[in-house]
């Protein structure tokens, strides 16, 4: 009979395993469509992330190019004001010269004046010589003199009138000489600075143009930042949106893989029945179910056992689960519940001291707190209980002998 239920008990878990073996793999059978989805929005956020890559390293090239061109026109006009402040001098210069060459030639006037009053006075001492010329032989008229102190007299008069004439005739073309000079090299000086400011007209003329080639090229390389700008942010936003889908793949692969792995821990479970270790060390001195109260000699049944230690012992988890329970609860002292999956629970009473808090994942062997003293029944020891969605079921069975 006894072998018949265990028959029956194993058929049942068979079950119950197949059960959560073919959920396994229909399971598994879900994740590859994820793993494509995971792995073709990986792909795509690669390409964007390169796309943007590509995209900021033009526009770092971009911006150096603004860079330079700024520092370009910077230069340019620099040296449109050096050009400038050139022809400002020249124009002063040529200013001055023009000012120098109108008063020469006002000296120039004042002198053909000067020289044109002592031409008449010689033209009328000429025509007076003439007319003495006409009427006698002037050397005969000296030489005929009754005086011949008065005779070398006119001579010296007319010596020293001749040197006079001479001295001021010499020194009108002498200066009417230098005067030409000065004009001649003043004309000189106002051509060549005359080439001087065509030439720099013109290069004031390129760099103008230069600039305005330059200042082209500026709005046409911040038109193309801006629009290498708008593409970052564009792909950022497909990169984001990418991202996201990858992040929700990701996200439902967990929950499969989470699903997977309660399933997993579920079968794990079931699996170690027999096999799962004592929680405390030390000998079971109560078992589990039905049994006769010495004292009082009336029946009670049991949900758990009593395994007998030392107290402060360290007590440990049997298989991994989470803590849905710990605190404190009467009959039990201090009391912990660990939930494994699948409706399977255990639970671990008598404790003196709690290491673990509710939410808490724990391992197989996690120290989850210390023995204590049973007040039920004076000595030291842990209760300990294996139940099935709710169900007590005899942790002797599922323990390893």
């Amino acid at each position: 009979m006894v072998i018949g239920m265990q028959y029956i008990v194993s058929s049942k878990y068979r079950k119950r395993l197949l059960i959560v073996i073919v959920s396994f793999l229909l399971i598994a059978f879900c994740l590859p469509p994820v793993d494509a989805l995971a792995k073709s929005s990986h792909e795509d956020l690669k390409e964007a992330q390169k796309e943007i890559g590509a995209q900021k390293e033009r526009l770092q090239y971009i911006k150096k190019t603004e860079l330079s061109v700024l520092r370009h026109l910077g230069q340019i006009d620099a040296d449109l004001n050096k050009i400038k402040r050139q022809l400002i001098f020249q124009g002063d210069e040529i200013n001055r010269l023009q000012g120098n060459i109108s008063a020469l030639q006002d000296d120039i006037n004042i002198r053909k004046k000067e020289l044109q009053a002592q031409r008449d006075i010689l033209k009328e001492r000429l025509r007076a010589l003439q007319r003495v010329n006409r009427e006698s032989d002037a050397i005969l008229m000296l030489i005929s003199g009754y005086d011949i102190s008065q005779t070398l007299r006119i001579l010296r008069n007319i010596n020293d009138i001749v040197v006079h004439d001479r001295a001021i005739i010499e020194k009108y073309v002498a200066a009417v000489d230098g005067l030409r000079e000065k004009q001649r090299e003043l004309e000189r000086l106002s051509v060549g600075l005359k080439a001087e400011n065509k030439k720099s007209a013109r290069v004031e003329k390129s760099l103008k143009e230069k600039k305005r080639e330059r200042i082209s090229f500026l709005i046409r390389i911040k038109k193309e930042k801006i629009s290498h700008e708008r593409e970052i942010r564009r792909l950022a936003k497909v990169s984001n949106r990418i991202l996201r889908i990858i992040q929700e793949s990701e996200r439902q692969q967990r929950i499969l893989r989470e699903k997977a792995k309660r399933a997993l821990q579920y079968r794990d479970f079931v699996l170690l029945k027999g096999r799962l270790p004592l929680p405390v060390t030390g000998p079971v001195v109560l078992g589990f179910g039905k049994q006769v109260d010495p004292l009082f000699n009336l029946p009670k049944f049991r949900s758990g056992v009593h395994i007998r230690a030392s107290s402060g012992s360290p007590v440990k988890v049997v298989h991994r689960g989470k803590v849905v329970f710990a605190d404190a609860f009467g009959g039990f002292d201090n009391l912990v519940i660990i939930s494994h999956g699948g409706g399977y629970h255990t639970i671990y009473g008598n404790l003196s001291r709690i290491f673990v808090r509710v939410g808490d994942i724990v391992d197989k062997r996690k120290v989850i707190g210390e023995v204590g003293k049973s007040s039920a029944l004076g000595t030291s020891g842990l209760y300990f209980e294996v139940r099935h969605k709710g169900s007590p079921m005899d942790p002797q069975q599922w323990l390893k002998r």
